[in-house]
């Protein structure tokens, strides 16, 4: 991850930044970039996941007031470890319950939508892709006051008294929350028919707020550093 944060500095990637924020919502479009070595590269739909890790000190080095002012710092879920480090011998693998893993194949290949009924797959074409198809998502009234209610807390209870940077993070966890509380229900279906359901609004509340406090062990381990 620090080498991606470095490179926002670095002059001849000018509007990498820009791209990133484009690439997170997933509703950009079609993209098109000009390059010396590549010529015109165009980008269909863009998407981005990103999973990395770094240190506090390249975290402060790089991420100053220009990312936390445009969004890009608060569109990061920051997890910073809430206890001491344990050792873990060479070879070892976190176990995954087994659930989870058929949970999440069953998502992607029995719940998500794909053009024709067809499994996904590579584009067997150089010609223009079509774009993803769309889904609906309900959500139970019960369930959506309890997101809206989180919504309020972090966009206007709690934002009194905070640094400009801390509030767009608060502003964007709200938003994550609906996110994770959709993801959970897509998981949870058996049917392909994706409902939010008051427990996958608590689930993602819980989430969120994990995130939020690490929020605050990263300003500290940065003050450390």
């Amino acid at each position: 991850a620090s080498s991606i944060l470095a490179n926002l500095r670095k002059e001849y990637n000018a509007g990498l930044a820009e791209l990133l924020l484009q690439g997170y919502d997933g509703d950009s479009g079609k993209l098109k970039k000009l390059l010396k070595g590549k010529g015109l590269t165009m980008v269909k739909d863009m998407c981005l996941s990103f999973l990395g890790a770094t240190t506090p000190i390249m975290w402060g080095k790089y991420i100053g007031a220009e990312e936390h002012e445009n969004g890009f710092a608060a569109r990061f879920a920051v997890i910073v470890p809430d206890g001491t480090p344990e050792y873990c011998y060479p070879g070892y693998s976190a176990p995954v319950p087994a659930d989870m893993i058929e949970s999440l194949r069953r998502m992607y290949i029995d719940v998500l939508p794909w053009h024709g009924g067809s499994k996904p797959s590579a584009s067997r074409t150089i010609g223009d892709l079509l774009s993803p198809p769309v889904m609906d998502v309900h959500i139970s009234e019960k369930a959506h006051q309890q997101l809206n209610a989180y919504l309020k807390a972090l966009t206007f209870d709690l934002i009194e008294d905070l640094d400009d940077s801390k509030a767009a993070s608060y502003g964007r966890l709200a938003t994550m929350a609906f996110k994770i509380a959709m993801l959970l229900a897509a998981i949870h279906t058996e049917h392909g028919h994706i409902r939010i359901e008051e427990s996958h609004a608590y689930a993602a509340q819980l989430i969120c707020e994990r995130w939020r406090e690490s929020l605050y062990r990263l300003e500290r381990d940065i003050a450390k550093a």
